[in-house]
């Protein structure tokens, strides 16, 4: 249990404390907080390209 409220956790946007006392902790890209390092780009095949 390690004393960790996962309710009152999830009530205080906090998941950084708790998942980094129990090892589960990802810090990725310039931030290392988890915010906004994630990128996604969706391309459509069916797309034509007009480069003339």
């Amino acid at each position: 249990s390690q004393g960790l409220d996962v309710q009152d956790t999830l009530a205080r946007c906090d998941a950084y404390v708790l998942f980094d006392r129990i090892g589960g902790l990802i810090k990725t890209g310039p931030t290392h907080t988890n915010v906004c390092d994630v990128r996604v780009v969706v391309v459509d095949q069916r797309a034509e390209c007009d480069a003339e």
